[in-house]
């Protein structure tokens, strides 16, 4: 778990390149930090190796435990600083006023990738840059008479607000007389069900895999104070690099301040 944090940690970083340079710096700073605590580590593990024959076992055992608890207490305060940065942006994405980033001229639609009550879904392609995206396409009128326009509208505000490796990423949304459209990114490896039909059941390994990506997404979601409430196959994507992406957010909900109860 803990090298996965460290993992996301470096996509973040990676994936802001080009946008901000003064995250980029930030994200690089973090990164020597981390490489830094590493060699340090790891020049303390040889020097107890090189001082095998004056000092015991146990003292050799007991000062690698304090580094390594050394290690863990910094890389927890590195997650603690990036959900309470992550918190902020969220709010201010969140409260943005409502604005047509795209129009319907600009994307190239290609074909259909699923149907549901109210819309469908469409592999698309933008005319300028090329890129392919998964436009979601939601009939207002049916909107309207299935009494979705609140879900609706919690889905659009928290994926335009959210931002995490294992989230798919809202990178336009507009709407016309007749249809809302939302353009996510498109995920080429498709539902996770559609693998577990085939295989079964997964390895343990496997499990082990998606079930952390999984824990660590829900944690910066409830950070943010965000219930999904729509955990299933059908909703976990598989990326282009094997991992995953959590998808609709229908049943999505923000409300104030999450309180756990255990049984």
């Amino acid at each position: 778990m803990q090298a996965l944090r460290e993992r996301i940690q470096s996509k973040l970083s990676e994936k802001s390149k080009g946008k901000d340079k003064d995250k980029d710096k930030d994200g690089s700073s973090s990164l020597k930090s981390s490489a830094s605590a590493d060699g340090k580590h790891t020049t303390l593990s040889d020097s107890h190796r090189h001082q095998g024959a004056s000092s015991s076992p146990s003292s050799s055992s007991s000062s690698i435990a304090t580094n390594a608890t050394s290690v863990n207490s910094q890389s927890a305060e590195k997650v603690k600083a990036f959900l309470a940065k992550a918190k902020d942006e969220f709010q201010v994405k969140y409260d943005k006023p409502s604005q047509n980033t795209a129009k319907p001229d600009d994307f190239e639609r290609i074909r259909t990738l699923g149907t549901g009550s109210f819309g469908r879904v469409m592999l698309v392609k933008h005319v300028s840059n090329g890129n392919f995206y998964a436009m979601k396409i939601l009939d207002k009128q049916k909107v309207v008479k299935l009494k979705q326009i609140e879900h609706t509208l919690n889905e659009k505000r928290i994926l335009q607000a959210i931002s995490f490796p294992f989230l798919v990423n809202l990178d336009y949304h507009f709407k016309d007389n007749s249809y809302l459209y939302m353009v996510l990114e498109f995920v080429p490896g498709g539902e996770m069900f559609s693998h577990l039909r085939k295989v079964g059941r997964f390895s343990e390994q496997h499990a082990r895999f998606y079930a952390a990506q999984i824990v660590l997404t829900f944690e910066y979601l409830h950070y943010l104070d965000i219930l999904y409430r729509d955990l299933k196959p059908e909703n976990l994507l598989i990326d282009a690099e094997g991992y995953l992406k959590v998808t609709d957010f229908g049943f999505a909900k923000k409300i104030k301040g999450i309180k756990i109860c255990l049984f």
